[in-house]
């Protein structure tokens, strides 16, 4: 009965708001694309082995480097009307398999897909329409950016170079299909988001009946003074509930977090962007009656600069740190299962407004031990990225 007095809400309002949509109107259409390319060595030794050590399992990418296209938008901006907007964007991934066809199985029979190699993947990223009603009460349907890591991205500035670092360490996903409700602040003074979507992002079907919340609200406070216009704070909350992971069994994730940034161009040969956040989630199982049972929590953080010192050169640097198990402060033998740190810093030029290049180095560092109880050694490469779009 609850849901179906939700839904007779509303579909009346959205009949009351129909009228607001009416007239006549050019629709504009506009394609645009983006790509993330990049080479990368890993100059890490890891560990042959010996008699008495055992190899590292990763010893065979020793030296090992290669181009990477890891990212290709193709995107459709629809504008139907002044209050109505559409979104099309195709992202063709790489998936690390190929799917190939296997040989005839028989005359007037189909062949069957196969999995092997490496390979890409064209998947509908978004596909959503927009109704702003006021700007600042719009509403979204369908596959649509999540509220936090487009965000995140943005203060980051280096999506080509390495997610944010709550896409990173919470694996939380960009896009999912669902409906928001966002806007902006009066004088520019921030934003907000909220959408309720299935949780398991575009690439999954949801399978359970419950539904995913986030939420986010970015607020620029200083609008009053020119040098203070970019300083921004943004706080964010996840609430998940799924009923269908191993054993049948429900478990709820709660993720909240935030982060502050400023970011401020001095003039054409001078900027800075510096910021730094944090979150920290609980898993918990819900149906576990042991008296030992303990919820997971864990957590990250992280911090950025950039410095452009002349037109389109800068200079950048980030520091994360990720525990995914904070109770878990003892080493547990071969996995990745305590805290890892990730350290990025590099050199970035814009070769014109829509191509960027950077040339990083990039060290992920594990506190967990191998077999032999000795620490795991880091993963380092070095990576030359681009990115261009129209």
């Amino acid at each position: 009965m609850k849901r179906i007095v939700t839904l007779a809400i509303a579909a009346l309002f959205l009949l009351s708001v129909a009228p607001a949509f009416a007239g006549d109107f050019q629709p504009e259409v506009k394609v645009s694309g983006k790509v993330f390319f990049h080479y990368q060595y890993n100059v890490q030794a890891y560990e042959e082995g010996d008699a008495d050590t055992a190899p590292d399992p990763r010893f065979p990418s020793t030296d090992y480097n290669g181009f990477y296209l890891t990212r290709s938008y193709i995107t459709l901006k629809a504008k139907m009307h002044p209050a109505i907007s559409a979104n099309i964007t195709a992202d063709i991934t790489k998936l690390g398999v190929d799917v190939v066809e296997d040989e005839d199985e028989g005359e007037g029979e189909s062949k069957s897909a196969s999995i092997s190699g490496g390979g890409y993947m064209l998947y509908i990223k978004y596909a959503y329409v927009t109704f702003k009603i006021f700007p600042f009460f719009q509403i979204t349907a369908g596959a649509h950016p999540t509220p936090i890591v487009g965000a995140a991205c943005r203060a980051w500035e280096y999506r080509y170079v390495q997610k944010d670092f709550v896409n990173l360490w919470s694996g939380i996903p960009s896009a999912d299909l669902g409906v928001a409700v966002h806007g902006s602040f009066p004088s520019n003074f921030g934003e907000y988001q909220i959408s309720v979507v299935n949780g398991e992002g575009v690439q999954s079907l949801s399978d359970n009946e419950y539904k995913a919340v986030e939420l986010r609200v970015t607020v620029t406070p200083i609008q009053m003074v020119d040098a203070m216009k970019g300083f921004e704070i943004s706080l964010f909350a996840r609430y998940d509930k799924d009923d269908k992971i191993a054993g049948g069994r429900n478990q709820t994730d709660m993720l909240y977090g935030g982060w502050l940034n400023y970011r401020y161009e001095i003039n054409d040969n001078m900027g800075i962007n510096v910021g730094g956040g944090a979150f920290m989630g609980t898993y918990t199982d819900e149906t576990i009656a042991d008296e030992d049972y303990q919820d997971t929590n864990y957590m990250a953080y992280s911090g950025w600069l950039r410095f452009r010192f002349y037109k389109g050169a800068a200079l950048f640097v980030r520091y994360d740190m990720s525990d995914p198990n904070t109770e878990n402060d003892e080493d547990k033998g071969i996995g990745y299962l305590d805290e890892t740190s990730l350290l990025i810093a590099g050199v970035s030029y814009q070769i014109h407004k829509s191509v960027d290049i950077a040339l990083d180095y990039q060290q992920k560092a594990y506190t967990a031990e191998d077999a032999d109880e000795n620490t795991i050694d880091p993963d380092t490469l070095v990576y030359v990225h681009m990115q261009w779009s129209f």
